[in-house]
Protein backbone atom coordinates (compact mmCIF):
# COMPACT_ATOMS: atom_id res chain seq x y z
CA UNK A 1 0.00 0.00 0.00
CA UNK A 2 1.45 3.25 -1.10
CA UNK A 3 1.04 6.54 -0.39
CA UNK A 4 -0.10 7.88 -4.12
CA UNK A 5 -2.68 4.97 -3.82
CA UNK A 6 -4.10 6.43 -0.03
CA UNK A 7 -3.82 10.18 -1.62
CA UNK A 8 -5.42 9.39 -5.29
CA UNK A 9 -8.70 11.15 -4.24
CA UNK A 10 -7.82 14.33 -3.51
CA UNK A 11 -11.52 15.37 -2.74
CA UNK A 12 -12.13 12.78 0.14
CA UNK A 13 -8.80 14.05 1.62
CA UNK A 14 -10.28 17.77 1.23
CA UNK A 15 -13.29 16.78 2.78
CA UNK A 16 -11.66 14.95 5.27
CA UNK A 17 -9.39 17.98 5.99
CA UNK A 18 -12.59 20.32 6.38
CA UNK A 19 -13.94 17.72 9.12
CA UNK A 20 -10.98 18.42 11.18
CA UNK A 21 -10.54 22.16 10.80
CA UNK A 22 -14.39 23.18 11.45
CA UNK A 23 -14.77 20.94 14.23
CA UNK A 24 -15.96 24.17 16.79
CA UNK A 25 -18.65 24.91 13.88
CA UNK A 26 -20.75 22.18 14.44
CA UNK A 27 -22.80 21.64 11.63
CA UNK A 28 -19.96 22.42 8.88
CA UNK A 29 -18.04 20.07 10.21
CA UNK A 30 -20.59 17.56 10.27
CA UNK A 31 -21.84 18.18 6.54
CA UNK A 32 -17.85 18.16 5.86
CA UNK A 33 -17.82 14.63 7.18
CA UNK A 34 -21.18 13.39 5.85
CA UNK A 35 -20.08 14.43 2.23
CA UNK A 36 -16.77 12.47 2.77
CA UNK A 37 -18.75 9.21 3.20
CA UNK A 38 -20.62 10.06 0.05
CA UNK A 39 -17.29 10.65 -1.77
CA UNK A 40 -15.37 7.55 -0.03
CA UNK A 41 -19.22 5.60 -1.45
CA UNK A 42 -18.99 6.96 -5.27
CA UNK A 43 -15.00 6.19 -4.77
CA UNK A 44 -15.29 2.66 -3.38
CA UNK A 45 -17.99 2.08 -6.30
CA UNK A 46 -16.36 3.11 -9.49
CA UNK A 47 -13.18 1.33 -8.33
CA UNK A 48 -14.95 -1.51 -8.22
CA UNK A 49 -16.77 -1.31 -11.47
CA UNK A 50 -13.77 -0.33 -13.18
CA UNK A 51 -11.22 -2.52 -11.49
CA UNK A 52 -13.46 -5.39 -9.79
CA UNK A 53 -10.97 -4.72 -6.35
CA UNK A 54 -12.20 -3.19 -2.81
CA UNK A 55 -8.89 -1.32 -2.33
CA UNK A 56 -10.66 1.90 -1.62
CA UNK A 57 -12.34 0.72 1.11
CA UNK A 58 -8.62 0.34 2.87
CA UNK A 59 -7.77 3.65 1.67
CA UNK A 60 -10.50 5.49 2.89
CA UNK A 61 -11.58 3.74 6.20
CA UNK A 62 -7.71 4.40 7.05
CA UNK A 63 -7.86 8.01 6.19
CA UNK A 64 -11.00 8.09 8.36
CA UNK A 65 -9.40 6.27 11.48
CA UNK A 66 -6.61 8.64 11.30
CA UNK A 67 -8.90 11.22 11.08
CA UNK A 68 -10.78 10.85 13.73
CA UNK A 69 -8.05 9.74 15.87
CA UNK A 70 -6.41 12.48 15.54
CA UNK A 71 -9.42 14.66 16.57
CA UNK A 72 -9.93 11.96 19.37
CA UNK A 73 -5.68 12.78 20.75
CA UNK A 74 -6.96 16.67 20.61
CA UNK A 75 -10.05 16.21 22.17
CA UNK A 76 -9.20 14.04 25.46
CA UNK A 77 -6.48 17.29 26.60
CA UNK A 78 -8.96 19.75 25.36
CA UNK A 79 -12.15 18.64 26.90
CA UNK A 80 -11.82 15.11 28.69
CA UNK A 81 -9.02 16.50 31.11
CA UNK A 82 -9.99 19.78 31.08
CA UNK A 83 -11.28 20.90 34.50
CA UNK A 84 -13.17 23.65 33.41
CA UNK A 85 -15.48 21.78 31.23
CA UNK A 86 -15.06 17.94 32.82
CA UNK A 87 -16.18 19.56 36.68
CA UNK A 88 -15.85 16.16 38.09
CA UNK A 89 -11.70 17.29 38.02
CA UNK A 90 -12.45 20.15 39.63
CA UNK A 91 -14.06 19.74 42.76
CA UNK A 92 -15.22 16.01 42.81
CA UNK A 93 -19.04 16.89 40.93
CA UNK A 94 -20.66 14.16 39.21
CA UNK A 95 -21.81 16.26 36.37
CA UNK A 96 -19.70 17.58 33.88
CA UNK A 97 -20.34 20.51 30.80
CA UNK A 98 -22.56 19.26 28.19
CA UNK A 99 -19.42 20.44 25.77
CA UNK A 100 -17.47 17.13 26.93
CA UNK A 101 -19.80 15.49 24.78
CA UNK A 102 -18.15 16.52 21.46
CA UNK A 103 -15.00 14.21 22.28
CA UNK A 104 -17.34 11.30 21.75
CA UNK A 105 -18.11 12.01 17.94
CA UNK A 106 -14.95 11.30 16.31
CA UNK A 107 -15.94 7.57 17.55
CA UNK A 108 -19.41 7.44 16.54
CA UNK A 109 -18.76 9.11 13.36
CA UNK A 110 -15.90 6.36 12.49
CA UNK A 111 -18.51 4.03 13.33
CA UNK A 112 -20.81 5.83 11.35
CA UNK A 113 -18.59 5.75 8.69
CA UNK A 114 -18.02 2.10 8.83
CA UNK A 115 -21.34 0.88 9.32
CA UNK A 116 -22.02 3.41 5.37
CA UNK A 117 -19.30 1.49 4.15
CA UNK A 118 -20.24 -1.68 5.06
CA UNK A 119 -23.64 -0.93 3.22
CA UNK A 120 -21.97 0.34 -0.06
CA UNK A 121 -20.24 -3.45 0.07
CA UNK A 122 -23.47 -5.06 0.38
CA UNK A 123 -25.20 -3.01 -2.31
CA UNK A 124 -22.18 -3.99 -4.76
CA UNK A 125 -22.28 -7.40 -3.77
CA UNK A 126 -25.96 -7.64 -4.38
CA UNK A 127 -26.25 -5.61 -7.62
CA UNK A 128 -22.72 -7.83 -8.98
CA UNK A 129 -24.88 -11.02 -8.08
CA UNK A 130 -27.83 -10.04 -10.17
CA UNK A 131 -26.12 -8.62 -13.28
CA UNK A 132 -24.38 -12.22 -13.02
CA UNK A 133 -27.36 -13.87 -12.73
CA UNK A 134 -28.98 -12.15 -15.63
CA UNK A 135 -25.94 -12.64 -17.60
Amino acid sequence: MTAKKISQNKTYIFLLVGYMITQFLWPLSELFFIASIVVAAIWISKNYKLNKNYSPILYSTLLCFLANLILTLIYIPLLILNPDINWSLQDGRDESDPMILLAYFPTINLILFIVVILITLLTIKVADMESSESA
